[in-house]
């Protein structure tokens, strides 16, 4: 019948689809080492994503006055998709990652790299700024699962970081780059605002990085030329927060708890705005208002 007669076509198709999806399945990194779920881990894998986002920076660094000896910190490395281009231009850069197996790997790969198990959450960027002489140049990965956390740290001590170039899930992008009034427009978008400017550069598909996430991500920058100093960084987040908690309310609702406690008051120019008309130095001033 058919099968005899094209039996040599049905093998050579068969064959054909076998190389066709082994092809196409991801491999594991070198090694025997997984990414780990629990830490969000996707591990870029395409070599030129890697190359455009490394050239981004260095470009970056350069146009802000940076050089090869520039105080620069990569956050979460991984196994080093980025480091490895980095550390030849930038050769006392710092990376910080939390995965004990992705630091023993670096280590021997890069031992000429200070590589610190850590968790990035945890850096303190005043610190920081001390130890490796001038303001950081920052760029990662970040996880998903702690981008909110990672962003918000960076503005915690703004003087502390000269720019910082970060790839996130494209829908934390739009977070952090929403204008006033908007439906993605929030306490990250706030934050950011107050003390960079940002940008964002570009997209990138998951198929660049293994296992490949669900999502596509997006590459952002943030120049923090001139951060502002006016307010205490902790107590704007803090009236921020409390103000985006119910955004649809008016300020005299949204911070009635917040002020009862802490026996402030609220101006009352401001008791009728709602948290997501406030562009972030109106934040700023109505932090010094309610605060001084």
């Amino acid at each position: 019948g058919f099968a005899a007669r094209h039996g040599w076509w049905l093998v050579a198709a068969t064959w054909l689809v076998d190389v066709t999806l082994e092809a196409s399945v991801p491999k594991l990194p070198a090694r025997s080492h997984r990414p780990k779920q629990q830490l969000g881990q996707s591990y870029l894998s395409d070599p030129n994503t890697v190359a455009k986002i490394v050239r981004s920076f260095e470009k970056a660094v350069h146009e802000r006055g940076g050089s090869s000896t520039s105080a620069v910190l990569e956050l979460g490395p991984g196994l080093g998709a980025l480091t490895q281009l980095l550390v030849s231009s930038f050769p006392r850069m710092v990376a910080v990652e939390v995965d004990p197996r992705a630091v023993e790997i670096l280590r021997k790969d890069l031992p000429k790299l200070e590589v610190r198990l850590q968790n990035m959450l945890k850096l303190n960027y005043s610190e920081l700024l001390l130890e490796m002489g001038g303001p950081c140049f920052v760029v990662g990965n970040l996880p998903y699962s702690i981008t909110t956390e990672a962003l918000l740290s960076l503005v915690l001590s703004p003087r502390s970081i000269r720019f910082a170039q970060v790839m996130v899930q494209k829908e934390a992008a739009e977070r952090m780059v929403a204008p006033v009034g908007s439906k993605d427009y929030s306490v990250l978008s706030v934050m950011l605002q107050a003390f960079a400017r940002l940008r964002q550069l570009y997209l990138v598909p998951p198929t660049a990085f293994y296992p490949q996430p669900k999502v596509v991500s997006a590459v952002v920058e943030l120049d923090f030329d001139h951060p502002t100093t006016e307010v205490d960084v902790g107590v704007l987040l803090d009236v921020v927060k409390e103000s985006f908690r119910q955004r649809k309310r008016a300020l005299r609702h949204s911070l009635k708890g917040y002020l009862q406690k802490r026996r402030l008051l609220l101006p009352l120019s401001w008791a009728k705005l709602r948290a997501e008309q406030l562009s972030p130095s109106d934040f700023i001033e109505l932090t010094k208002q309610v605060c001084r």
